[in-house]
Protein backbone atom coordinates (compact mmCIF):
# COMPACT_ATOMS: atom_id res chain seq x y z
CA UNK A 1 0.00 0.00 0.00
CA UNK A 2 0.70 3.35 0.11
CA UNK A 3 3.20 5.42 3.03
CA UNK A 4 2.24 7.67 5.36
CA UNK A 5 5.17 9.84 6.51
CA UNK A 6 5.92 12.51 9.17
CA UNK A 7 9.06 14.42 9.38
CA UNK A 8 11.62 13.52 12.34
CA UNK A 9 12.23 16.73 14.84
CA UNK A 10 15.57 15.62 14.95
CA UNK A 11 18.01 16.77 12.41
CA UNK A 12 20.47 14.16 11.25
CA UNK A 13 24.21 16.00 11.15
CA UNK A 14 25.86 15.71 7.37
CA UNK A 15 28.91 16.93 9.28
CA UNK A 16 29.35 14.01 11.05
CA UNK A 17 32.89 12.31 10.03
CA UNK A 18 30.44 8.84 10.09
CA UNK A 19 28.07 10.34 7.74
CA UNK A 20 27.41 7.87 4.72
CA UNK A 21 30.17 5.64 6.48
CA UNK A 22 27.85 1.66 6.62
CA UNK A 23 29.31 1.30 10.49
CA UNK A 24 26.90 3.98 11.46
CA UNK A 25 24.53 3.65 14.83
CA UNK A 26 21.37 3.20 12.81
CA UNK A 27 20.19 4.28 16.70
CA UNK A 28 18.68 7.88 15.62
CA UNK A 29 17.12 6.58 12.59
CA UNK A 30 15.37 3.81 14.90
CA UNK A 31 14.27 6.56 17.15
CA UNK A 32 13.31 8.71 14.59
CA UNK A 33 11.06 5.64 12.87
CA UNK A 34 9.56 4.72 16.48
CA UNK A 35 8.57 8.48 16.64
CA UNK A 36 6.65 8.15 13.30
CA UNK A 37 4.79 5.03 14.34
CA UNK A 38 3.63 6.67 17.58
CA UNK A 39 2.25 9.30 15.43
CA UNK A 40 0.19 7.01 13.44
CA UNK A 41 2.80 7.17 10.32
CA UNK A 42 4.41 4.50 8.22
CA UNK A 43 8.16 6.14 7.67
CA UNK A 44 10.25 9.27 8.96
CA UNK A 45 11.85 11.46 7.20
CA UNK A 46 15.00 13.14 7.86
CA UNK A 47 16.41 15.98 7.43
CA UNK A 48 19.94 17.41 7.77
CA UNK A 49 21.01 20.50 10.34
CA UNK A 50 20.48 22.78 7.80
CA UNK A 51 16.84 21.67 6.93
CA UNK A 52 17.36 20.15 3.68
CA UNK A 53 15.73 16.61 3.15
CA UNK A 54 18.02 13.74 3.66
CA UNK A 55 16.17 10.11 3.81
CA UNK A 56 13.67 7.87 5.05
CA UNK A 57 14.52 5.96 8.24
CA UNK A 58 14.78 2.89 6.92
CA UNK A 59 14.08 3.94 2.89
CA UNK A 60 15.38 6.32 0.22
CA UNK A 61 13.14 8.89 -0.29
CA UNK A 62 12.27 10.72 -4.26
CA UNK A 63 9.94 12.90 -5.26
CA UNK A 64 9.11 15.15 -8.39
CA UNK A 65 10.33 18.52 -8.53
CA UNK A 66 9.62 20.95 -11.56
CA UNK A 67 8.79 17.67 -13.45
CA UNK A 68 11.83 15.72 -12.58
CA UNK A 69 12.43 12.74 -10.51
CA UNK A 70 14.80 13.85 -7.51
CA UNK A 71 16.44 11.92 -4.58
CA UNK A 72 19.80 11.96 -2.04
CA UNK A 73 20.46 8.72 -2.78
CA UNK A 74 21.75 7.31 -6.26
CA UNK A 75 19.58 4.20 -7.72
CA UNK A 76 19.85 6.53 -10.66
CA UNK A 77 20.47 3.16 -12.95
CA UNK A 78 16.73 2.23 -13.03
CA UNK A 79 15.74 5.77 -14.37
CA UNK A 80 17.12 9.15 -14.77
CA UNK A 81 17.09 11.37 -11.65
CA UNK A 82 18.54 14.36 -10.35
CA UNK A 83 20.77 14.43 -7.31
CA UNK A 84 20.14 17.22 -4.97
CA UNK A 85 20.94 18.36 -1.50
CA UNK A 86 19.07 21.00 -1.21
CA UNK A 87 15.32 20.01 -1.36
CA UNK A 88 13.34 21.37 1.62
CA UNK A 89 10.16 19.80 3.19
CA UNK A 90 8.10 21.93 1.45
CA UNK A 91 9.42 21.06 -1.70
CA UNK A 92 8.01 17.50 -0.30
CA UNK A 93 4.74 18.84 0.62
CA UNK A 94 4.10 20.35 -2.62
CA UNK A 95 5.49 17.69 -4.79
CA UNK A 96 2.92 16.21 -7.66
CA UNK A 97 4.37 12.85 -6.80
CA UNK A 98 6.88 11.29 -3.98
CA UNK A 99 8.02 7.75 -3.33
CA UNK A 100 10.30 5.60 -1.04
CA UNK A 101 12.13 2.64 -2.12
CA UNK A 102 14.04 0.16 -0.09
CA UNK A 103 14.82 -3.80 -0.09
CA UNK A 104 11.82 -4.58 1.60
CA UNK A 105 9.35 -1.94 0.26
CA UNK A 106 10.29 -1.66 -3.19
CA UNK A 107 8.60 1.15 -4.20
CA UNK A 108 6.12 2.78 -1.81
CA UNK A 109 4.10 5.77 -3.04
CA UNK A 110 3.49 8.40 -0.36
CA UNK A 111 -0.41 9.39 0.32
CA UNK A 112 0.46 11.98 3.50
CA UNK A 113 3.05 14.01 4.56
CA UNK A 114 2.54 15.39 8.17
CA UNK A 115 -1.30 14.29 7.83
CA UNK A 116 -1.74 16.20 4.41
CA UNK A 117 -2.18 13.96 1.48
CA UNK A 118 -0.46 14.27 -1.87
CA UNK A 119 -1.87 15.02 -4.74
CA UNK A 120 -1.14 11.73 -6.25
CA UNK A 121 -0.42 8.82 -5.26
CA UNK A 122 1.02 6.81 -7.45
CA UNK A 123 1.78 9.22 -10.17
CA UNK A 124 3.22 8.33 -13.71
CA UNK A 125 7.21 8.91 -12.52
CA UNK A 126 6.44 6.80 -9.65
CA UNK A 127 4.77 3.68 -11.86
CA UNK A 128 7.76 4.20 -14.06
CA UNK A 129 10.12 3.27 -11.25
CA UNK A 130 8.15 0.62 -9.91
CA UNK A 131 8.06 -1.07 -13.39
CA UNK A 132 11.69 -0.65 -13.30
CA UNK A 133 13.03 -2.11 -10.23
CA UNK A 134 10.31 -4.78 -10.87
CA UNK A 135 11.85 -5.84 -14.07
CA UNK A 136 15.74 -5.26 -12.29
CA UNK A 137 14.57 -7.90 -9.51
CA UNK A 138 13.01 -10.46 -11.96
CA UNK A 139 16.42 -10.05 -14.21
CA UNK A 140 18.28 -10.59 -11.17
CA UNK A 141 16.55 -13.30 -9.20
CA UNK A 142 17.90 -17.17 -9.72
CA UNK A 143 16.45 -18.55 -12.41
Amino acid sequence: GDAAVVVSPWPVNECSPLVGAKTTSRLDYLLAHDDARSRGADEAILLNTRGMLVEGSGSNLFLVVAGRLSTRALVTELIEVAERDDLTVDDLRLAPEAFLTSTTRGVQPISSVDGEPLRSAPGPLTTAARTALDKLRAATLEP
